[in-house]
């Protein structure tokens, strides 16, 4: 029951009670009205009395009413010139307003009628509120089991999550105890490192120092070397031998197109003395090749009393019967014979020529002089006059042991008859 509906109730009953009391000192008054009139004086006096208590009654009732007309406001304080009936008439007026009766509650027991009806209908609606409050009692009871249940799941897996945390810190303690002594461990290992690489770096230093002053030693040997090279004539060891000589012009030698031997390559012939000393005999020219056999003519020999016989050897600097020569060629060139002339004629009879000396160079032709100077007659084998010491393709070939050969020592086997 809400505070409205109490309120109401607390009004209709002090109504009642003024009703009541109201009634009582009408059929009193009634009462002496109709006493004999011998007892006039006694009534009198009596109502005298009656209408004192009555007035006392009255002011209590009023100060009653005047007090629950503060709470329910349907009284006006400043009205001071009603009756008193007026005033009973104008509160059943206003508990009928007040809580909406009808207009059918004309009379004090209707209207008590009426408010036991609300009576009746605010113990049925408090009942329905019993209920209804019994069955949210219920729920609650449930919920608060069901609270009970999850606050006890949460209880649980705040167990396990705390253990875990517990179990992850114990984890993460263990693991950076073993990752410092790891971090220790590198360190003096790093620190080690160091100790050698700073060791290492003194000692590469050194060797450097070393290896730095070798390579002085070397370059000063180099540039002496240089200035006294020597040019070779002739191959160090022979290519091939004569098999037969038909006549003094023909020949035949043991290389043929197995060897790799191409047409129009030239041989210089010779042979050794008894002491082991090279003896040139002359130079012949292939003219045709066979699978094992060659036949060549004689261009050129030395002394018609010492033909070119059975046994005796050839070699040429741009024949080699496993691979090609590769040749450069550097300096000035004689007259009717271009360098263009003889690298085309070079790599006809199966050579390479390449531009600079490098490691697979098998030799290095140097001119009379560099082009843009005078030509000097040279002495045969005289290096210095055959090229300038400075020339840099020449100071490779030192580097690179490349055999140094004079271009005219070259043009015997590459021209044309």
């Amino acid at each position: 029951m809400n505070r409205r509906t109490s309120g109401a109730a607390t009004v209709g009953l002090i109504w009642i009670i003024v009703l009541i009391l109201l009634l009582l000192g009408c059929a009193a008054g009634l009462y002496m009205v109709s006493a004999d009139k011998t007892k006039a004086e006694e009534a009198v006096a009596a109502q005298k009395r009656l209408t004192e208590e009555a007035d006392k009654k009255l002011k209590t009732i009023k100060d009653k009413l005047s007090s629950l007309s503060k709470v329910v406001g349907f009284r006006d304080e400043s009205d001071q010139g009603d009756s008193r009936e007026e005033q009973i008439t104008k509160a059943l007026d206003d508990v009928r307003t007040k809580q909406g009766l009808g207009a059918d509650a004309t009379s004090t027991s209707k209207v008590i009628e009426k408010l036991q009806a609300q009576i009746e209908e605010l113990n049925r609606q408090l009942a329905e509120a019993k209920t209804q409050h019994g069955t949210e009692v219920q729920a609650r009871a449930s919920l608060q089991g069901n609270l009970q249940d999850v606050t006890k799941a949460k209880d649980e897996e705040n167990e396990k999550i705390t253990k875990q945390l517990t179990d992850e810190r114990d984890r993460h303690a263990n693991q950076e105890t073993t990752d410092k002594g790891r971090i220790d461990d590198l360190e003096k290992r790093l620190k080690d490192a160091d100790a050698r690489v700073k060791a290492a770096k003194d000692e590469a230093e050194k060797q450097v120092a070393a290896l730095t002053e070798a390579v002085k030693v070397r370059d000063g040997r180099i540039t002496e070397l240089s200035k006294r090279v020597e040019m070779i004539r002739l191959p160090d060891t022979p290519d091939g031998s004569v098999l037969d000589a038909s006549t003094a012009s023909t020949c035949y030698i043991d290389l043929g197109r197995k060897n790799q031997l191409v047409r129009g390559t030239r041989f210089k012939v010779f042979n050794y003395s008894k002491n082991g000393a090279m003896h040139e005999k002359g130079m012949i020219e292939v003219t045709k090749v066979e699978d094992a056999m060659a036949e060549a003519t004689v261009v050129d020999l030395r002394d018609k009393f010492d033909p070119i016989t059975k046994g005796d050897k050839i070699a040429a600097p741009n024949y080699d019967p496993n691979m090609k020569r590769e040749f450069v060629l550097v300096g000035r060139f004689p007259s009717g014979y271009s360098r263009a002339l003889v690298a085309d004629r070079l790599r006809a009879l199966g050579a390479t020529v390449k531009d600079k000396v490098g490691p697979s160079t098998d030799f290095l032709v140097i001119g009379d002089k560099d082009e843009g100077t005078k030509p000097e007659e040279t002495k045969e084998g005289d290096a210095a006059a055959a090229a300038p010491s400075e020339d840099e393709e020449l100071k490779l070939a030192q580097l690179y042991r490349v055999q140094i050969v004079a271009v005219r020592d070259i043009l015997e086997y590459v021209k044309y008859e």
